[in-house]
């Protein structure tokens, strides 16, 4: 049952990710100082949204015929799970700072939620000719349940700050975030707000037209696998 396992483990980290709170809070003492605790602690943020998509579990284990104590995962390989999150600022001084709390983290704070994995590797990359500003961070660790290579590509672009995120086998694999970022910065243009929202994955208008259209090739394989409103919060999520 380890690939099992293993798989949603990368499942649970992907939408911890796209959660931006527990993937990025740091570990302090004095957590109220820290704005990635709370996004309405992010200057001018206005609105925030994410998407993702997976691979088609439930499908999976209804049509792969397994022996008893089979485990119907063990020589998958690729990409299992992307998605990612769009943030609209007020002004593009406020979300040039938000991309600096992140450029900031150290390698142990965005490890800390995905794997206790000491031996885990984080490099960091800047990337040219991506909206205004923009990096990356690659993950890889061998723990047994959050083993896995994930990847996080951060833009700055005017009032906007995007990320694109993927869990896979391997670098080459969840180097599909250069694709998926490249996609939601040709999209913008002036996008704003919540538009119409459906939890499915088929929200539209507004922030929504900044992710790439689920039948891009990029997704073959995969379902989606739903969206969130993640600024302002709903009274539900408040509770």
């Amino acid at each position: 049952m380890t690939h099992i396992r293993r798989l949603a483990g990368l499942m649970l980290a992907l939408l911890l990710a796209l959660s931006v709170v527990p993937a990025f809070a740091q570990d302090t003492d004095d957590t109220s100082e820290d704005p990635l605790e709370d996004l309405s602690q992010f200057e001018g943020i206005q609105h925030g949204v994410s998407r993702s998509w997976s691979i088609d579990f439930a499908a999976m284990m209804e049509t792969t015929p397994t022996d008893e104590g089979d485990d119907p995962f063990e020589d998958m390989s690729g990409i299992f799970l992307i998605g990612g999150f769009v943030l609209e600022f007020d002004e593009d001084g406020n979300a040039e700072d938000a991309f600096t709390k992140f450029q900031d983290l150290s390698d142990e704070d965005l490890a800390s939620d995905l794997t206790d994995d000491d031996s885990a590797t984080i490099v960091r990359e800047e990337i040219d000719d991506l909206g205004d500003q923009a990096m990356a961070f690659t993950i890889t660790t061998d723990d047994e349940e959050f083993g896995g290579t994930y990847r996080y590509e951060l833009v700055q672009d005017g009032h906007y700050l995007l990320m694109a995120i993927a869990a896979g086998t391997t670098e080459e694999d969840v180097a599909v975030t250069d694709e998926f970022a490249s996609a939601m910065v040709d999209n913008l243009d002036d996008q704003s707000g919540p538009g119409e929202f459906d939890e499915e994955g088929g929200s539209t208008g507004g922030l929504w037209d900044i992710f790439p259209s689920g039948d891009d090739e990029m997704f073959e394989g995969l379902v989606p696998l739903g969206d969130e409103v993640l600024y302002p919060e709903t009274e539900d999520e408040e509770s």
